[in-house]
């Protein structure tokens, strides 16, 4: 059973991931024209590949790699072990990804061959403490999918993202997500209240912490007020998704920001849950905004910029919300062919 439900996950992130890989970089306003050139392949209802890379239909990019670095381990080990996965995001740096984020390098080649997994993203917030890349998001949506309960998994969303993003600001992004996306299994639904009742949850795990690497982890980002102020700030931020437009905003600067990142993603979660249309952004094709369902994660991958990163954090949360996603977003994923195999040998 916890198998499906990782597989479930993996599905989500990896479709979103693909889809959005194809307009990877792509600046918004020439989003249509992608759209144009590939529509006659299916996309942005079915993997194509293409993009800035070159990606064959249903490959991944570094957030779905990464994501399956902790699978992996996970499967292997049959437990979460962030020292594991460490060393699983080190082997695949090694081998050379087409994709690796600045944060991730740099925090990677500082935890190669140490003891301690969190010493990278250590020293790395050390050096820039107001740094803030959805690097750990994009690949954390997979780990709600590894835990029995709530706090085990908030304590592997926090490991997970000590290796190489150990600031507050990003790790509460993560805790967001993984709190939706386990409150998305039990009832399908987005809460209005949802900011202040993920506040109350994380408030009591952090009074009474029972790891002693995750109260280190408090310790240090309680330095100088720096977790009370990345808490103000996500409190801060305007969570009215049914007004945001992520059509209508400036991607010049914070393309890849934790928090623009999760509220894109939740705006996609948002709308794949909500009956009524959606007007198209102007200049966008019609026919896409026409989608419904879990197929409006393809309205996601309009978004261009980071869109492979902001899908693959919306579909975790979709896959979470729905049952079934549509074939042409599964279809002929690589990661789903690995997960499978990885399975079978393992039993």
């Amino acid at each position: 059973m916890k198998n499906d439900l990782l597989r479930r996950l993996l599905a989500g992130l990896a479709a979103g991931d693909s889809l959005g890989s194809t307009s990877e970089f792509v600046a918004q306003r020439e989003v249509p024209g992608v759209y144009h050139r590939m529509k006659g392949q299916g996309w942005p209802f079915k993997q194509v590949g293409g993009g800035h890379a070159g990606w064959n239909p249903g490959d991944p990019t570094d957030d779905t790699e990464m994501a399956f670095c902790m699978v992996r381990s996970f499967v292997r080990r049959g437990r979460f072990d962030p020292q594991d996965v460490a060393q699983e995001f080190v082997s695949w740096m090694r081998n050379g990804p087409i994709d690796i984020g600045t944060t991730t390098l740099r925090t990677l080649l500082a935890c190669e061959g140490k003891d301690n997994y969190w010493e990278g993203g250590l020293h790395f917030w050390r050096e820039n403490p107001r740094y803030a890349a959805n690097g750990s998001l994009m690949r954390n949506g997979i780990v709600p999918g590894m835990a029995e309960n709530l706090e085990d998994a908030f304590s592997f969303t926090l490991k997970q993202g000590m290796i190489t993003h150990y600031a507050p600001l990003p790790q509460i992004c993560c805790l967001a997500q993984t709190y939706l996306i386990w409150n998305l299994l039990k009832d399908k639904k987005l809460q209005e209240d949802w900011v202040e009742s993920f506040e109350v949850e994380i408030d009591e795990y952090f009074q009474e912490i029972r790891d002693a690497e995750i109260r280190d982890w408090f310790d240090n980002v309680g330095e100088n007020d720096a977790y009370r102020r990345s808490l103000e700030k996500f409190r801060e931020t305007d969570w009215e998704i049914e007004q945001f437009d992520p059509f209508s905003i400036d991607y010049e600067r914070g393309i890849g920001y934790c928090l623009l990142t999760l509220k894109i993603a939740i705006w996609g979660l948002h709308w794949s849950l909500e009956p009524r249309a959606r007007e198209p952004p102007e200049g966008f094709p019609p026919e896409v905004f026409e989608a419904e369902g879990p197929a409006r994660l393809a309205w996601v991958a309009m978004i261009g910029h980071d869109s492979d990163t902001y899908a693959a954090v919306a579909g975790a949360l979709i896959a979470a919300a729905h049952p079934e996603l549509p074939t042409g977003f599964i279809s002929g994923l690589k990661a789903l062919e690995h997960f499978d195999q990885l399975v079978k040998r393992s039993e």
